[in-house]
């Protein structure tokens, strides 16, 4: 359930987390979030990976089980021959192991190494350097230099006619041809500005190449085919939005089905006559849940592909999808929602439930739907949400998920769901941010919807006509709430803070901002005490501003470190809170005064919540998972309570000096200080141990100018801030 945390309105009382930081670890993938560099199939059940991370992984069962067998080579590029003999590439070096790839020994080259590697046979192999390649007969016990260029790719058909592609531009021909093993090579296809990149041929007179044309203003990925041996070449297709220099190409035994990447991937059904990118090659990708790019192709009967982010697919039969190897519970999390014992992820796969705290997943409604949203109230109560772009269905169940029942159908012109809040079983809002007020978009939706019976009907509330994007919303209870409306970088549109006291009955304008022009979350812990985050540090833009007065007023912001678009804020209570920017999470365990990195992950995170059994769960793209433990498991119950700690200023405004009184119910340890909202004037006033009772202590205004402070008092379980006027 999305938080929504009432406290006083004269002060603002914290419960302490007695916890440091959460400690994260990866529930998706399972496998690894390295990127796949390079592979090598000998078979289709025995085959060798290479990680970025210098990680050797080997399977003999197509993939089932993954070993690790050695770390420290940054391999670029793999060939194994057999089970045992196989050959690698890392920077100008080869190498090569004879016990499967458990240790590996280097080769004595003529010259450095340039990126391609072929072995026709255990005994005769290739290597490309950069203006020669190698050539060993002896399984590369010695090698001999010959003189043309760095060949970018091989193939041979037979021992003795083989074909080469080469990017080199200061050459005639793109394509050459051997009939003597490699000794000597004939130009076979000449273009200008073409690179030619991967070879295949399917018999000894049909091939296909992948390459590159940038004759045109952008460039286009080409594949080029001959029926004759190599000895003339034809343009059968241009890749659709293909513009990259990471390309492979590979067929089946069975010479129909193939497989080609560049920029995105396509396949071929009918012997590489046509190539496309057909609906089912999509829906098993699945971009953006594929991590692109592509780096690694290889199989025979089966064909694997290999990317970033630890993706790792199969291609069986035609025509049914890949499947997806990597250990994902799904490719797409869109949202994230947890009770006190069940965790739930709205997925491209359906609405998943947890009972464990995230470890493990079942699919529990919608198989095959695209679920963008879940809300779970109560172990019970739960509203999801489902669309197919073009209907917006709600669902709710009543009974933690055993049954389903259908409570909203909307055009998905009219309702997009992007967020819902339930304050409780009967009252919640959803909203979402297709455009308000721009007369290009031609949307009816006006943003922000309410139900008071259980999700059974939903209100659409009429919008001011302030242009713009409704970015983020945030209620603390049934009836008041904050919305943020603004642009993007680019745009002319302020930021709008919009505040309601009637549960969307009426919005009033409260602060706006022509700097901020992009704010992606906002979140109160009750009526006077909040933050907003922007989306990045752009001009004068910072990552996150505080309000202690319901955002009438907010600081000048600060920022964070690193780098990246600002994603989410959310408290699990008044005191403890993540902060999503790009990869990194981090936390805050007094309100917010000092944010610590807690987690780093080079996967961008999207979204974060409590997920029951005392866990946070944050999600990124690609189906990424993470699990903080001990997040609130030492919060619940609180051992304190408001009353246990009190705090008065007198008089107030302050002309010069100032009473503080304050009442502790145990011996603590105290602290207070005096801050302005931009924290740029902050006054120590006390940092010491106190006695169970009633204390008191004076302060003198000194230099500090006239307007409005905030006094905080922190305990090691609680915390308190109270207005102050200076006059």
């Amino acid at each position: 359930m999305k938080n929504s945390i009432s406290l006083t309105i004269i002060s603002i009382v914290f419960f302490n987390s007695l916890s440091a930081q959460s400690t994260w670890s990866i529930l998706s993938p399972t496998r690894t979030i390295n990127n796949y560099v390079a592979s090598s199939f000998i078979n289709d059940d025995e085959g060798w990976l290479i990680d970025d991370q210098a990680i050797l992984w080997h399977t003999s069962d197509g993939l089932i089980t993954l070993d690790t067998l050695s770390t420290g080579y940054y391999f670029s590029k793999l060939a194994f021959v057999d089970a045992l003999t196989g050959f690698a590439l890392q920077d100008s070096n080869a190498y090569k192991t004879i016990d499967g790839g458990i240790t590996w020994s280097v080769l004595t080259l003529p010259g450095n190494t340039n990126g391609a590697i072929y072995f026709l046979n255990k005994d005769t192999g290739f290597v490309s350097g950069f203006y020669e390649y190698f050539r060993t007969t002896n399984s590369g016990a010695t090698w001999t230099a010959i003189s043309t260029t760095g060949w970018t790719d091989y193939y041979f058909v037979n021992d003795s006619v083989g074909y080469v592609t080469t990017d080199d531009v200061n050459l005639t021909d793109r394509i050459y041809r051997t009939t003597d093993c490699g000794l000597t090579w004939t130009g076979v296809f000449q273009i200008d500005y073409s690179y030619m990149y991967s070879i295949w041929f399917t018999t000894e007179d049909t091939g296909y190449v992948l390459g590159f044309d940038d004759s045109g203003f952008e460039g286009q990925n080409e594949i080029l085919k001959t029926t004759t041996g190599g000895l003339t070449w034809d343009n059968i297709d241009d890749l659709d939005d293909g513009d990259s220099y990471n390309l492979d190409l590979r067929f089946k035994n069975n010479h129909q089905e193939g497989f080609a990447f560049a920029e995105y991937g396509y396949a071929t059904l009918n012997g590489g006559d046509y190539w496309n990118y057909p609906e089912w090659l999509a829906d098993s990708l699945n971009f953006p849940g594929w991590s692109g790019p592509f780096n690694a192709l290889d199989g025979f009967d089966v064909m694997y592909l290999a990317g970033n982010d630890g993706s790792l697919l199969k291609w069986e039969n035609n025509p049914s999808k890949f499947q997806d190897l990597s250990g994902r519970i799904c490719q797409v999390i869109n949202d994230i929602s947890g009770s006190e014992n069940h965790a739930w992820l709205a997925s491209d796969i359906g609405l998943l439930r947890s009972d464990d705290g995230g470890v493990t997943w079942n699919l529990n409604f919608g198989e095959g739907e695209n679920m963008t949203v879940v809300e779970a109230v109560n172990d019970n109560f739960i509203i999801a949400g489902s669309t197919d772009y073009e209907t917006q269905l709600l669902y709710r169940s009543t009974d933690g998920g055993t049954t389903w029942t259908t409570i909203a159908s909307f055009p998905d012109t009219e309702m997009h769901a992007l967020e819902i809040q339930m304050i409780n079983e009967d009252t919640g809002y959803i909203f979402s941010t297709l455009c308000i007020g721009i007369a290009s978009c031609n949307s009816p939706e006006r943003g922000v919807w309410r139900t008071t019976d259980q999700g059974t009907t939903w209100q659409a509330y009429e919008f001011p006509p302030s242009a713009g994007y409704i970015r983020a919303m945030h209620f603390i209870n049934a009836n008041e709430g904050w919305l943020v409306q603004g642009g993007n970088p680019s745009s002319v549109y302020p930021t709008l803070l919009y505040h309601t006291t009637d549960g969307s009955v009426t919005w009033n304008i409260i602060y706006q901002n022509p700097d901020l022009n992009w704010i992606t979350d906002v979140f109160f812990n009750d009526t006077q005490h909040g933050w907003m985050i922007a989306h990045s540090q752009s001009g004068a833009m910072k990552d996150i501003y505080e309000t202690f007065d319901g955002g009438v007023t907010w600081s000048s912001g600060y920022n964070l470190p690193g780098s990246g678009e600002n994603v989410k804020l959310f408290f699990i209570d008044a005191l403890h809170g993540f902060f999503l920017k790009n990869g990194f999470i981090y936390e805050t365990n007094d309100g917010g005064v000092i944010w610590q990195t807690s987690y780093e992950s080079k996967i961008a995170l999207t979204e974060i919540e409590y997920a029951g059994n005392g866990n946070t769960l944050a999600a990124g793209y690609y189906g990424f998972l993470i699990e903080g433990v001990n997040s609130l498991a030492v919060n619940v119950p609180p051992t304190s309570t408001p009353n246990d700690l009190n705090m008065k200023i007198y008089p107030n405004p302050v002309a010069s000096t100032a009473t503080i009184k304050f009442t502790l119910s145990q011996p603590s340890q105290v602290t207070i200080r005096l801050f302005s909202l931009d924290e740029k004037n902050v006054m120590p006033i006390a940092d010491g141990n106190y006695s169970e009772g009633n204390h008191q202590l004076q302060f003198s205004r000194k230099n500090l100018a006239a307007g409005i402070y905030f006094l905080q008092l922190k305990t090691q379980s609680l915390a308190l801030i109270e207005k102050i006027v200076i006059e």
